[in-house]
């Protein structure tokens, strides 16, 4: 009967594990394909946080987040969000560290942190954690 039990809690542990995995894998590969899509430069990631849940992101703070983005000189002008979702005011995020070297720039690192909806599906915003 323990081993069973043992058995069980292992298969469950490891599924979580998997799933876990997963999602980073996923948001990542949005957050490079966004990046990829917004910059006239390939983006070369050298480090990535772990995916997190985010409460408290007002809907003023997306819109602050977003024009700030389209000032920084980072990304090119028209940038396509995704729109929070209405029955849940929870997004995820993701830290970002890339560079971005191009033939008319210096190579160059952003630190940034990307919210995205909960199905890892869009970016909502951005927000540059450069110092």
């Amino acid at each position: 009967m323990k081993t069973n039990r043992k058995i069980f809690v292992f298969a469950c542990l490891s599924a979580l594990l998997i799933l876990g995995c997963g999602k980073q894998h996923t948001a990542k590969q949005l957050v490079s394909d966004f990046i990829e899509q917004n910059t006239t430069v390939v983006p070369s990631i050298s480090e990535v946080g772990s995916l997190d849940s985010a409460l408290y992101v007002t809907d003023e703070a997306i819109v602050r987040m977003r024009q700030s983005a389209g000032k920084n000189g980072i990304f090119k002008p028209g940038i396509r969000y995704g729109e929070r979702p209405q029955n849940t005011s929870t997004l995820m995020m993701l830290s970002v560290t890339y560079t971005l070297e191009g033939s008319q720039r210096a190579p160059k690192e952003y630190r940034q942190t990307f919210y995205l909806d909960p199905n890892l599906t869009r970016v909502v915003a951005v927000k540059s954690d450069n110092r």
